[in-house]
């Protein structure tokens, strides 16, 4: 009985070992397991955190895009408004040539007119006076309303017919 015992006991701590084994192979699995759990959280938050970053980068992004592009269309509408401007100067300044080209016609055929009258006998010298000095004037405004006084005063006799 006694060797009975001790092979049963010896059975028992082979057994109680052959356990204490296979716990600790399982403690290193969960250990490892546990480690490469941490690991991957680590990762995780790591992306996590990358995933955000990138996500406020492309809002920003985004931001700025729709800033720029806001700028462009206020530069184009302004862009539009004077090239819009400058036409209408453009348009203006041709409007404004044309009339001096007929003002300047004009004050061409007075004056030949008015040369052609002033060698007719008994042209007075007030008239001729009033001519030259009408055409010395450097003010246009005097200058055009003389021209209608002086229009007025004298006929245009000497024109070619359908000239007015």
């Amino acid at each position: 009985m006694a060797k009975e015992a001790s092979q049963q006991a010896e059975s028992e701590r082979e057994q109680v070992r052959i356990q204490q084994r296979h716990l600790d192979e399982e403690r290193r699995h969960l250990e490892d397991f546990e480690c490469d759990l941490t690991s991957r959280a680590r990762e995780l938050e790591t992306l996590t955190q990358m995933a955000v970053a990138t996500k406020e980068e492309g809002r920003r992004a985004l931001e700025e895009a729709r800033k720029i592009e806001k700028q462009r269309s206020e530069q184009a509408a302004d862009i539009h408004r004077q090239l819009t401007e400058l036409r209408n100067r453009e348009k203006r300044l041709a409007q404004v040539r044309y009339l001096s080209f007929l003002v300047c016609l004009y004050f061409h055929l007075v004056l030949q007119n008015t040369r052609c009258m002033t060698k007719e006998p008994g042209f007075d010298s007030w008239k001729r006076q009033k001519i030259f000095l009408f055409f010395e004037s450097s003010d246009w405004l005097w200058g055009l309303s003389g021209l209608l006084f002086f229009e007025q005063q004298v006929s245009l006799q000497c024109l070619p017919t359908g000239v007015t």
